[in-house]
């Protein structure tokens, strides 16, 4: 019986060991890392710097995910890639689109993206992101007319940017009620051209480029010796004379932030996120040494204002 007793103590012994063994074994096998792809556009292609402070932020997540970078071609080739990861980020409006479409589709697969309106849907499987142009453009609008030494102001914009053209516009208004607006629109998604005719032909000496093509319309302020503002995108070091101001988004460290949720599996699906001002979406330029103290002064009080909500969009 003592025998008998012995032997099923030890043949308990040994499952429970063996048990814990598997355990430990299964605690230690590495788990998988998401497969996040990262979409990108043809802009961003031909200019490398476009992006740098957005993919600088994503390389954080590098050691909690497999992270690709592709570049947008068309919906055909979205839906196979998005059907290949696990998480699909796009910082591009080329393919929010498709982006949307292939999200429907695809409901394994978790889908973060920028988008044009805080009123925009988005499938159950994607977060949008906007970021409040209006704010942003209000204040290059003010700083263009507080800078002007003329009684107009120039902007070159394209599809995609209506709310930091209308802000923009509402932003010279409240400074100088009396200024003209001159817009023009970029040719082939280059603002190069039409920022040089508003220079030289129609006599703007500050002009908002509301639009991609930061670079083009430097370029231009650069030849024709006048100022630009730019648009989610520091101009300072490729123009220091002539890098007016700049209104940036918080993108990199926004969806970045959105992105490690996703990876944490911690993110609300479905949604669309505001981010102005306050929220940090919406950034001021550090570097203002072509506009005067009274200037920036101003504009940071404009800031405050819209901040509290006593300007009305």
């Amino acid at each position: 019986m003592l025998r008998a007793m012995r032997r099923i103590i030890a043949a308990a012994a040994a499952f429970i060991i063996t048990l814990s063994l598997t355990a430990c074994s299964k605690e230690q096998e590495p788990q998988p890392k998401p497969q996040v792809l990262v979409l990108l556009d043809s802009y961003g292609q031909s200019h490398e710097n476009y992006y740098e402070s957005i993919l600088n932020a994503v390389k954080v997540m590098e050691g909690s995910a497999e992270i690709v970078y592709e570049y947008y071609t068309s919906q055909t080739q979205l839906t196979a890639l998005a059907a290949q990861n696990d998480i699909v980020v796009n910082f591009c409006y080329d393919a929010l689109e498709s982006l949307l479409s292939t999200a429907g589709s695809t409901p394994e697969t978790k889908f973060l993206t920028v988008v044009q309106s805080d009123t925009a849907s988005v499938p159950e499987n994607c977060i949008g992101m906007y970021f409040d142009g209006a704010q942003g453009g209000f204040l290059a609008g003010a700083a263009a007319a507080l800078k002007s030494t003329t009684d107009k102001v120039g902007v070159v914009t394209e599809q995609y940017y209506e709310k930091w053209y209308e802000g923009f516009c509402k932003g010279v208004a409240h400074v100088r009620p009396q200024m003209q607006i001159i817009t023009a629109y970029t040719q082939n998604n280059s603002a190069y051209d039409e920022a040089k005719r508003l220079f030289e032909s129609e006599g703007c000496d500050v002009v908002y480029c509301c639009a991609d093509d930061n670079i083009g319309a430097a370029d231009a302020a650069v030849e024709c010796e006048k100022f630009v503002i730019s648009t989610g995108f520091e101009l300072y070091d490729y123009a220091p004379d002539n890098a007016l101001y700049a209104v940036l988004d918080g993108a990199s460290t926004l969806m970045t932030d959105m992105l490690g949720k996703l990876i944490a599996d911690t993110a609300q699906l479905g949604v669309v996120n505001d981010y102005g001002i306050v929220e940090g979406g919406i950034l001021l330029s550090p570097y203002f040494q072509n506009l005067s103290e009274q200037i920036y002064t101003e504009i940071n009080n404009l800031k405050t204002e819209l901040i509290i909500g006593n300007i009305d969009f």
